[in-house]
Protein backbone atom coordinates (compact mmCIF):
# COMPACT_ATOMS: atom_id res chain seq x y z
CA UNK A 1 0.00 0.00 0.00
CA UNK A 2 3.19 1.89 -0.32
CA UNK A 3 2.04 3.35 -3.85
CA UNK A 4 -0.73 6.19 -3.31
CA UNK A 5 -4.27 5.66 -4.57
CA UNK A 6 -3.91 8.23 -7.43
CA UNK A 7 -1.30 6.32 -8.67
CA UNK A 8 -2.56 3.18 -8.70
CA UNK A 9 -5.79 4.97 -10.44
CA UNK A 10 -3.50 6.61 -12.79
CA UNK A 11 -1.62 3.40 -14.09
CA UNK A 12 -4.77 1.83 -15.58
CA UNK A 13 -6.52 2.35 -18.50
CA UNK A 14 -8.52 5.17 -19.15
CA UNK A 15 -8.12 7.67 -16.51
CA UNK A 16 -8.06 11.37 -16.23
CA UNK A 17 -6.36 13.60 -19.02
CA UNK A 18 -7.07 11.90 -21.96
CA UNK A 19 -9.99 14.06 -23.18
CA UNK A 20 -14.05 14.83 -22.52
CA UNK A 21 -16.37 14.47 -24.39
CA UNK A 22 -19.14 16.86 -24.32
CA UNK A 23 -22.06 14.76 -23.42
CA UNK A 24 -24.69 14.45 -26.13
CA UNK A 25 -28.34 16.73 -25.56
CA UNK A 26 -26.69 18.71 -22.73
CA UNK A 27 -26.84 22.27 -24.72
CA UNK A 28 -30.26 22.05 -25.85
CA UNK A 29 -32.06 22.06 -22.28
CA UNK A 30 -33.14 25.72 -21.44
CA UNK A 31 -30.57 26.98 -18.01
CA UNK A 32 -33.80 27.38 -16.37
CA UNK A 33 -34.41 24.04 -15.98
CA UNK A 34 -31.64 23.86 -13.45
CA UNK A 35 -32.89 26.93 -11.50
CA UNK A 36 -35.47 24.76 -9.22
CA UNK A 37 -32.76 22.90 -7.52
CA UNK A 38 -32.29 24.35 -3.87
CA UNK A 39 -29.62 21.95 -1.53
CA UNK A 40 -29.41 21.37 1.98
CA UNK A 41 -25.65 20.89 2.28
CA UNK A 42 -22.83 22.73 0.45
CA UNK A 43 -19.58 20.51 -0.10
CA UNK A 44 -17.90 22.19 3.34
CA UNK A 45 -21.00 21.00 5.11
CA UNK A 46 -20.38 17.21 4.48
CA UNK A 47 -16.81 17.59 4.90
CA UNK A 48 -17.47 19.38 8.29
CA UNK A 49 -20.16 16.65 8.60
CA UNK A 50 -17.90 13.54 8.21
CA UNK A 51 -15.61 15.51 10.85
CA UNK A 52 -18.33 15.44 13.67
CA UNK A 53 -18.22 11.59 14.28
CA UNK A 54 -21.48 10.98 12.08
CA UNK A 55 -24.20 7.99 12.86
CA UNK A 56 -23.68 7.14 9.02
CA UNK A 57 -19.98 6.10 9.49
CA UNK A 58 -20.82 3.49 12.15
CA UNK A 59 -22.40 0.69 9.97
CA UNK A 60 -20.60 -1.75 7.80
CA UNK A 61 -23.16 -4.22 6.86
CA UNK A 62 -23.88 -3.03 3.43
CA UNK A 63 -27.10 -1.53 2.32
CA UNK A 64 -30.04 -3.67 0.46
CA UNK A 65 -29.62 -1.71 -2.40
CA UNK A 66 -26.37 -2.56 -3.05
CA UNK A 67 -26.81 -6.35 -2.93
CA UNK A 68 -29.66 -5.52 -5.75
CA UNK A 69 -27.29 -3.79 -7.67
CA UNK A 70 -25.27 -6.64 -8.32
CA UNK A 71 -28.15 -8.38 -9.18
CA UNK A 72 -28.72 -6.07 -11.65
CA UNK A 73 -25.28 -5.42 -12.98
CA UNK A 74 -24.47 -8.96 -13.85
CA UNK A 75 -27.82 -9.21 -15.75
CA UNK A 76 -26.96 -6.59 -17.34
CA UNK A 77 -23.80 -7.70 -18.82
CA UNK A 78 -20.65 -9.67 -17.31
CA UNK A 79 -18.96 -8.26 -13.73
CA UNK A 80 -17.59 -5.04 -14.41
CA UNK A 81 -15.95 -2.09 -13.02
CA UNK A 82 -18.04 -0.30 -10.44
CA UNK A 83 -17.71 3.24 -9.06
CA UNK A 84 -19.51 4.51 -6.27
CA UNK A 85 -19.99 8.20 -6.07
CA UNK A 86 -19.98 8.88 -2.07
CA UNK A 87 -18.78 5.66 -0.95
CA UNK A 88 -18.97 7.24 3.16
CA UNK A 89 -17.67 4.34 4.76
CA UNK A 90 -16.62 2.13 2.23
CA UNK A 91 -19.73 -0.82 2.92
CA UNK A 92 -21.33 -0.85 -0.23
CA UNK A 93 -18.14 -0.54 -1.85
CA UNK A 94 -16.31 -3.29 -0.07
CA UNK A 95 -19.55 -5.54 -0.65
CA UNK A 96 -19.17 -4.81 -4.46
CA UNK A 97 -15.39 -6.05 -4.20
CA UNK A 98 -16.31 -9.09 -2.71
CA UNK A 99 -18.73 -9.88 -5.68
CA UNK A 100 -15.73 -9.80 -7.60
CA UNK A 101 -16.20 -6.31 -9.26
CA UNK A 102 -13.26 -3.93 -9.56
CA UNK A 103 -14.11 -0.48 -7.60
CA UNK A 104 -13.50 3.20 -7.16
CA UNK A 105 -15.13 4.53 -4.77
CA UNK A 106 -15.34 8.45 -4.28
CA UNK A 107 -16.03 10.77 -1.34
CA UNK A 108 -16.24 14.56 -1.13
CA UNK A 109 -14.78 14.19 2.19
CA UNK A 110 -10.97 12.82 3.39
CA UNK A 111 -12.11 11.57 6.76
CA UNK A 112 -14.70 9.56 4.72
CA UNK A 113 -11.76 8.35 2.16
CA UNK A 114 -9.36 7.40 5.90
CA UNK A 115 -12.48 5.13 7.31
CA UNK A 116 -12.80 3.26 3.65
CA UNK A 117 -9.21 2.55 3.45
CA UNK A 118 -9.40 1.50 6.76
CA UNK A 119 -11.76 -0.75 6.26
CA UNK A 120 -10.70 -2.46 3.57
CA UNK A 121 -7.94 -3.14 5.37
CA UNK A 122 -9.99 -4.94 7.42
CA UNK A 123 -11.52 -6.61 5.27
CA UNK A 124 -7.98 -7.51 3.13
CA UNK A 125 -9.11 -6.39 0.35
CA UNK A 126 -6.44 -5.18 -2.39
CA UNK A 127 -5.85 -1.84 -2.98
CA UNK A 128 -5.43 -2.98 -6.95
CA UNK A 129 -9.20 -4.54 -6.74
CA UNK A 130 -10.54 -1.77 -4.49
CA UNK A 131 -9.63 1.97 -4.62
CA UNK A 132 -10.54 4.79 -2.38
CA UNK A 133 -10.31 8.52 -3.53
CA UNK A 134 -11.37 12.07 -2.70
CA UNK A 135 -13.45 12.81 -5.54
CA UNK A 136 -15.95 14.79 -6.63
CA UNK A 137 -18.74 13.70 -8.74
CA UNK A 138 -18.89 17.50 -10.74
CA UNK A 139 -15.86 16.86 -12.36
CA UNK A 140 -14.50 13.31 -12.21
CA UNK A 141 -11.26 12.33 -13.05
CA UNK A 142 -11.51 9.47 -15.24
CA UNK A 143 -12.09 8.27 -18.75
CA UNK A 144 -15.22 8.36 -21.24
CA UNK A 145 -17.26 5.39 -20.98
CA UNK A 146 -14.31 3.92 -18.07
CA UNK A 147 -17.31 2.09 -16.07
CA UNK A 148 -19.96 0.08 -16.26
CA UNK A 149 -21.76 0.27 -13.54
CA UNK A 150 -22.22 3.63 -11.03
CA UNK A 151 -24.05 3.77 -8.21
CA UNK A 152 -24.75 6.51 -5.69
CA UNK A 153 -26.89 6.80 -2.79
CA UNK A 154 -28.18 9.96 -0.67
CA UNK A 155 -25.93 12.07 -3.06
CA UNK A 156 -26.38 13.64 -6.04
CA UNK A 157 -29.40 16.23 -4.69
CA UNK A 158 -26.94 17.63 -3.09
CA UNK A 159 -24.59 18.22 -6.00
CA UNK A 160 -25.07 20.90 -8.69
CA UNK A 161 -26.98 18.50 -11.34
CA UNK A 162 -26.06 20.43 -14.45
CA UNK A 163 -22.65 19.19 -13.74
CA UNK A 164 -22.78 15.73 -11.90
CA UNK A 165 -25.68 14.28 -13.71
CA UNK A 166 -23.44 14.79 -17.80
CA UNK A 167 -19.79 13.94 -15.40
CA UNK A 168 -21.55 9.92 -14.61
CA UNK A 169 -23.28 9.50 -18.38
CA UNK A 170 -19.59 10.57 -19.74
CA UNK A 171 -18.04 7.57 -17.26
CA UNK A 172 -20.41 5.05 -18.06
CA UNK A 173 -19.99 2.57 -20.73
CA UNK A 174 -23.30 2.39 -23.32
CA UNK A 175 -25.68 -0.14 -21.86
CA UNK A 176 -24.40 0.26 -18.32
CA UNK A 177 -26.39 0.73 -15.33
CA UNK A 178 -26.61 3.12 -12.89
CA UNK A 179 -28.44 3.06 -9.37
CA UNK A 180 -29.03 6.32 -8.07
CA UNK A 181 -31.29 6.95 -4.45
CA UNK A 182 -32.08 10.50 -4.27
CA UNK A 183 -34.01 12.98 -1.68
CA UNK A 184 -36.52 14.65 -3.70
CA UNK A 185 -37.65 17.03 -0.76
CA UNK A 186 -37.43 17.37 2.88
CA UNK A 187 -39.69 18.14 5.32
CA UNK A 188 -38.90 19.80 9.21
CA UNK A 189 -41.47 18.91 11.90
CA UNK A 190 -40.80 19.24 15.76
CA UNK A 191 -37.72 22.07 14.75
CA UNK A 192 -37.04 25.36 15.89
CA UNK A 193 -39.99 27.85 15.05
CA UNK A 194 -38.72 29.33 12.08
CA UNK A 195 -37.74 25.80 11.00
CA UNK A 196 -41.38 24.22 11.91
CA UNK A 197 -43.40 22.26 9.08
CA UNK A 198 -40.88 23.56 6.45
CA UNK A 199 -40.71 21.92 3.51
CA UNK A 200 -37.59 21.97 1.51
CA UNK A 201 -37.50 21.01 -2.54
CA UNK A 202 -34.25 19.43 -3.73
CA UNK A 203 -35.43 18.79 -6.94
CA UNK A 204 -38.66 18.47 -9.13
CA UNK A 205 -38.87 14.83 -10.34
CA UNK A 206 -39.96 16.05 -14.45
CA UNK A 207 -37.27 18.49 -14.55
CA UNK A 208 -34.81 15.98 -13.22
CA UNK A 209 -35.81 13.41 -15.66
CA UNK A 210 -35.63 15.95 -18.47
CA UNK A 211 -31.94 16.08 -17.93
CA UNK A 212 -31.51 11.94 -17.71
CA UNK A 213 -33.23 11.62 -21.25
CA UNK A 214 -31.08 14.99 -22.28
CA UNK A 215 -27.60 13.02 -21.17
CA UNK A 216 -28.21 9.17 -23.10
CA UNK A 217 -30.00 7.77 -19.31
CA UNK A 218 -32.80 5.85 -19.92
CA UNK A 219 -35.27 4.83 -17.25
CA UNK A 220 -35.39 1.18 -16.45
CA UNK A 221 -37.78 1.05 -13.49
CA UNK A 222 -38.11 3.59 -10.86
CA UNK A 223 -39.41 3.87 -6.65
CA UNK A 224 -40.76 6.34 -4.83
CA UNK A 225 -40.74 5.80 -0.93
CA UNK A 226 -40.67 7.90 2.59
CA UNK A 227 -38.03 7.62 5.50
CA UNK A 228 -37.83 9.36 9.12
CA UNK A 229 -35.08 10.47 10.94
CA UNK A 230 -34.91 12.49 14.23
CA UNK A 231 -31.80 14.20 15.43
CA UNK A 232 -31.22 16.89 18.32
CA UNK A 233 -32.97 19.13 15.84
CA UNK A 234 -36.33 17.77 15.52
CA UNK A 235 -37.20 14.84 12.69
CA UNK A 236 -37.02 15.02 9.18
CA UNK A 237 -39.27 13.27 6.94
CA UNK A 238 -37.20 12.61 3.56
CA UNK A 239 -39.53 11.81 0.58
CA UNK A 240 -37.21 9.48 -1.54
CA UNK A 241 -36.93 8.40 -5.65
CA UNK A 242 -34.90 5.68 -6.35
CA UNK A 243 -33.62 5.40 -10.27
CA UNK A 244 -32.36 2.36 -12.06
CA UNK A 245 -31.04 3.53 -14.99
CA UNK A 246 -29.01 2.05 -18.15
CA UNK A 247 -26.99 4.45 -20.65
CA UNK A 248 -28.22 4.40 -24.56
Amino acid sequence: DAETAQEKIEAEPGVKDKGKKKVKGTSELDDDIFDIFKFDMSKQDWIKSWKQDPHWAESTTPSPLAKDFVKKEKGNKTIGDILEVGCGNGRDAIYFAKQGHRVVGIDISSDAIKIAEQNRKKEKISSKKLTFEVGDVEELEYDDEFFDGIYSISVLHDTKLKKSVPEISRVLKSKGIILLYLYYKTKFIDQTEEDNNRTEIHFKIGDFEKILTANDLQQIDKYKSETTDKDEDGTHQHFIVIYLLRKK
